[in-house]
């Protein structure tokens, strides 16, 4: 703490610290602020995340799990950090510092624009996808963290849907979302949520 009780700046008690104004990192990506030092650090990427034109990759999504303490990423890359089937969306675990895999891509359409944390530390996405976990996870799909695997929801937006950017859990579980979607399940008019 400082006063400035003229024009001269004192400070005030026994200590003080660097005022850090700017940093210069290398992050690719995706960043973290870590709370520990204050820095932004790149969180273990060595190498871009690369679509299939060769061009960078985009992270659209990001959710941390307080279940298994990881953070997800979605977004439209392939090969996330130069692992080939590191595609559309990954784990990372902060207490190791690493990069995991869940391959869910089946076409070069697939982008993940949103990510959603389950009450029960299930990680839904939604995005622009088809047939993730079986041929009804259209849009709409889910991660069983108990598991390990992919699962799809009965039922979902179909080939003729539009695409979902935005999912919510409420405190009881119900889903909700939203996107560009003219008619979901066929339930109707449901544009948009």
């Amino acid at each position: 703490r400082f006063l400035m009780a003229d024009p001269f700046w004192y400070e005030i008690g026994t200590s003080s610290r660097t005022l850090d104004t700017n940093d210069s990192a290398t992050t690719r990506y995706v960043a973290g602020r870590l709370r520990s030092t204050g820095q932004w650090d790149d969180l273990g990427l060595t190498a871009d995340p690369d679509n299939a034109g060769g061009e960078s990759g985009t992270i659209y999504a990001i959710a941390y799990n307080p279940y298994n303490g990881l953070i997800y990423v979605g977004g439209d890359f392939d090969n996330m950090d130069s692992v080939a089937g590191r595609d559309f969306i990954a784990s990372y675990d902060p207490a190791s510092d690493s990069w995991a895999s869940l391959a869910v891509a089946n076409a070069p359409a697939d982008i993940v624009r949103a990510i959603a944390i389950a009450p029960n530390g299930d990680v839904y996405i939604g995005g622009d996808f088809l047939n993730v976990g079986d041929a009804n996870g259209d849009r709409v799909a889910y991660y069983d963290i108990s598991a390990g695997s992919w699962a799809s929801l009965a039922a979902g937006g179909g080939a003729a849907g539009g695409d979902v950017y935005a999912l919510a859990f409420d405190q009881e579980g119900t889903l909700y979302i939203g996107g560009a979607f003219p008619n979901w399940n066929a339930d109707g008019d449901q544009s948009g949520i």
